[in-house]
């Protein structure tokens, strides 16, 4: 999982936020 935050972010440019508020929304969505 880091690893590809990582990716993410070198990727993307997006911020900590955002990856963290897609981390909550991806674990809200598999949870369910």
């Amino acid at each position: 999982m880091p690893l590809r935050v990582e990716y993410s972010l070198t990727a993307t440019g997006k911020n900590l936020d955002d990856v963290f508020q897609e981390l909550d929304s991806w674990w809200e969505n598999s949870m369910q």
